[in-house]
This record gives structure tokens, sequence and C-alpha cells, in this order.
């Protein structure tokens, strides 16, 4: 027999209540410490300790107690642990924390949380409870009558909007807020005045650069880069903000190197604040427009950069809009069967996020591949959608392209005057919107469907046109073009070897086996 079973031992109930409180007591020193830490030392040092962080915040969870001091160490870790990784976990932390200052009745912070929730649930294409959540931070920042909270949690309620194809919502959301910021202006500090602006600015530059006013949405960038710039809080992440918008307005307003100068600002600033996922996207951007210079391998780079990065930190917002513009990069090169499998992906991503804008530049721009490939037919219900959507909702640049896209297929249906017609409403908002690479690409197709001397000289325009822009794969088409039409073999033969000549110097030789002196595909139209 064991000597376990020759001696009884009663069961005894053991108190634990002591090491309970003793444990207390010791995670309240460790969030007091970690608080004070944070506040003293940079955030690479306070990188180190992340996961220690995340940890005590974790094993706080187990005494209601320690949750005010838990929400502390929250609010000054924000954002870091995001630009750390952290995601997943810190999204828990921000539900925690946004639920905590709602129990301890401090709205400001309950909206400031609820609103930094909203912003990840966006990224994430999480859009029906982004939506739920920005709007109770609105409602809560409303109550408290906190103007820079109100402007950005609207900001993030739009942003939503916007993404399910909610046009109408978006723009009387912001006309309201804007006249509610009005009304509490006097009421406002200079500072959270110039933060609610500036807020406000980003969704409102969008606005008018689909009305076709970019150069409006720049002076208003212009401002308040200016405003911000003046305070003597700095906003380094918000300032960035700004620029990258502007860097935008300035790329669709074709002055390339404005916008490459405040794109690699703006990225300087995200890199100053340690946000690589905002550098990230602001490198996306920067892309689109080395993309536009026809910088195509350093387009590819930029972007393949951001998928990455996105695919990683599950951005699929983001994500959605890079595997489109990569698609644009092969497509430039004259790659058809690569743009086509990117666009499969770009098509899914867009239909697992219900993102309804991306989805239509998915079909459109597929449709677009089918009409270099000779499939008219296949692609004209997609382009007369995109057509009227654009025609609705669209900026009034990419409704050019629609234009265009829609004239070219009238034009391999043989409906040459549909095609005329297209094409002439593209010239003209051209002209309306001052957009000299647009006005360049509607020049190229009519110079193809009038007679030979107005042709030529139509192509000469569009030739000069994106010489100035700097647009080389126009440049490159437009001397195929006038190869094309060329009256004489001398003549056809020095365009046709320039022409080729910029297509070898910027990578696009794809296209090298489509076309002819004789024979030319239809070149997309690409801005």
């Amino acid at each position: 027999m064991s000597i376990a079973q020759t001696i009884s031992v009663p069961a005894v109930g053991i108190d634990t209540s002591h090491w309970q409180r003793h444990f207390r007591d010791y995670l309240q020193d460790r969030l007091n410490w970690a608080t004070a830490y944070v506040c003293q030392h940079s955030p690479a040092q306070n990188e180190r300790h992340a996961r220690s962080f995340l940890n005590l915040l974790q094993q706080a969870r187990a005494f209601r107690e320690l949750n005010e001091l838990a929400v502390t160490l929250i609010a000054a870790l924000h954002p870091w642990p995001l630009r750390w990784g952290e995601w997943d976990l810190w999204e828990l932390e921000l539900r925690f924390a946004a639920q905590v200052s709602a129990d301890l009745s401090r709205p400001l912070s309950q909206a400031e949380f609820l609103t930094y929730l909203a912003e990840r649930l966006s990224t994430r294409g999480q859009l029906t409870e982004a939506e739920a959540v920005a709007q109770h931070a609105l409602t809560v920042a409303r109550a408290c009558r906190a103007v820079a909270l109100l402007a950005r949690a609207g900001v993030a309620l739009i942003g939503v909007y916007e993404l399910h194809a909610a046009y109408e919502t978006s723009h009387t959301m912001l006309q309201a807020l804007e006249s509610e910021l009005e009304a509490l202006r006097a009421g406002a500090s200079p500072q959270e005045l110039a933060q609610a602006q500036a807020y406000l600015g980003l969704p409102r530059a969008i606005a008018l650069r689909k009305q076709g006013c970019v150069g409006q949405a720049i002076q208003l960038m212009d401002q308040f880069i200016e405003d911000l710039e003046s305070l003597d809080v700095p906003q380094p992440y918000l300032l960035g903000e700004l620029y990258r918008t502007r860097g935008l307005m300035f790329w669709v307003h074709v002055h390339y190197p404005k916008a490459k100068r405040d794109l690699q600002q703006a990225m300087a600033l995200f890199a100053q604040e340690g946000d690589a996922n905002a550098e990230t996207y602001t490198q996306s951007i920067l892309g689109l427009v080395q993309w536009s210079l026809s910088e195509l391998d350093e387009a590819e780079c930029s972007i393949r950069r951001s998928i990455a990065y996105n695919e990683r930190t599950k951005a699929r917002w983001q994500l959605t809009r890079d595997v489109g513009n990569l698609a644009l990069v092969y497509l430039s090169r004259g790659e058809l069967a690569m743009t086509l499998a990117l666009l499969e992906r770009h098509e899914r991503l867009a239909l697992q996020m219900g993102d309804t804008w991306e989805l239509h530049r998915a079909y459109g721009n597929r449709a677009e591949v089918q009409l270099c490939q000779g499939q008219a037919r296949e692609a004209y219900a997609v382009l007369q959608e995109t057509y009227d959507y654009g025609q609705k909702y669209g900026a009034r640049e990419g409704y050019g392209l629609d234009c265009l896209s829609l004239g070219l297929c009238h034009l391999q249906l043989s409906n040459q005057r549909q095609a005329l017609q297209l094409y002439g409403e593209a010239l003209e908002l051209s002209q309306q919107i001052v957009s000299p690479a647009l006005e360049s690409l509607a020049l190229r197709y009519l110079a193809t469907e009038v007679d030979a001397e107005r042709g030529r000289t139509y192509l000469q325009q569009a030739l000069a046109l994106a010489q100035t822009c700097g647009r080389r794969l126009d440049v490159a088409f437009c001397y195929l073009t006038l190869a094309n039409i060329a009256a004489d073999p001398a003549t056809r033969e020095r365009h046709w070897t320039l022409g080729v000549h910029e297509l070898k110097a910027i990578g696009a030789t794809g296209w090298l086996k489509l076309v002819t002196p004789e024979h030319l595909p239809y070149f997309p139209p690409l801005l």
C-alpha cells in the first residue's frame, strides 16, 4: 500500500483573496509605470516593450477597478501599436477603451476611441460595422461640441458612405458638417478650428475633383497647409494628409513634378511619425504619378511594396486599389494576359469589399483590354454601363476616359457617328477642366476619324501636349499613329522609328508584338 493510500488528507478550502489583491496591486503598479515609461521614451524604445504592454493590458482585464488605468495606458500608446504591426490585438484594445470611456462618463475619450476604431474597420473592409461605429462617434462628439473630433468622426463616416457608393448621402453629410462647424466656430480655439477645417477639407477636395474643379481643390489645400504650419502645436500627421491630398490633386491636374514633391513631403512626415501604413499608402499614390510619367518599373516597385504591406496588415481597402493600379502598369506595357490576371483579382477583392466604385473600375478596365483584342461586342455592355455610372458619379477626367473608351467600342462596331460624338464630348470636357492629358488623348482618337490633313494637325497637337506633360507612352502612341496615316514612306519610317524607340525606352515593348506600321490595335485611353 502506498503512502498516499495510508494518509487521509481532509479537503480544505484555500483562501486566494490575498493573492488576488497582491496581483491586482502589482498590476496597478505596472500600469502606472508603463504609462510613465511610454510618455517619457521614444516610440523606438517603446516598441521593444510592445508585447509586454499588450500582455499587461490583457492581464488587467481581470480587475474592473484597473480599467481606468488601462485606458490611460491605451491612450498613451495609441496609435503606435498599429504602426508596430499589432493590428488585431490593438483593435480589441480600442473597443475596450471606447466601452470603458463610456462607463466612466468620458465622452471626449469615447468619441476619440470610436473614431480610431471606425477608421481601422474601414481600412479592413468591415464597412457595416465601420458605419455604425463612426455614426456613434459622431453623435458623441456632437453632444460634446468638440469641433475637431466632430470633423474627424464625420470624415470617417463620409469615407464609409463613399465606399458604399452612397454618394448623395456622402455629399449631404459633408455639407451638414461644414454648416455645423461654422455654427460652432465662435466657441472653438484656433487650434481646434484649424484642425477641424483641415479634416473637412480632405473630402471637400475630393468632391471638387469630381466636379472638375481641381484648381480650387489645390487652393483649398494651400490654405489649410498654411494654417496648420502656423500653429504653435505641430500637427505632422494631419499635415501629411493635406500634402498627400494636394499631391493627388497635382497629379490629376497634370503637374507631375509638384505632385512628386508633395507626396515625398507627406511620406517624410509619416515616416517622422513612424506610420508605415500612411507612408506606404502615399508611396502607392506616388506610383500613380510614376505610371503617368511612363516610369513603369518605378511605378511597379512602389505599388508592389504597398500591396505587400497591405496583404500583411489585411488592409483590403487599399489592397483593392493597389491591385487595380498594378493592372494599369501592365496594360501600359502592352502585357495583356498579365493585365487580365490582375484585373480578375481586382474584381474578387472589390466584390469581397462590396466596393462599388472599384468594381466598376475593374469591369471597365477589363473591357478596355477586350477592345485592344478587338472584342468590342463583349465589351460594349460594360463600357456603356461604366459611361452611365461615370457621368453620374465619376470625377470629370475619369468620365472623359469613359467617353473615349465607349467611342473606341462604337468605332469597332462601325458606329462612326457615335464614336465622333463621344470623342468630341471628351475633347470639350478636357478644355473645360483644363486637362492637357485628356485633351491629348481626345485629339489622338479624333485624328484617325477625320481627313488626313486634319488628322495630322490633331496628332501634332496631341504629340506636343503629351511631350509637355512628360507622358511618354502617349508620345509613343502619337508617333505610331502618325506613321499609320503618313502620306509617304520616309515620313512613315521616321515616325515609326521614333514610336518604337519610345516604347523600348519606357519598357512598353509588349505593344510591339501587336502593332505594325499598317495596322494599329486600339490603344486604351490611360491617364
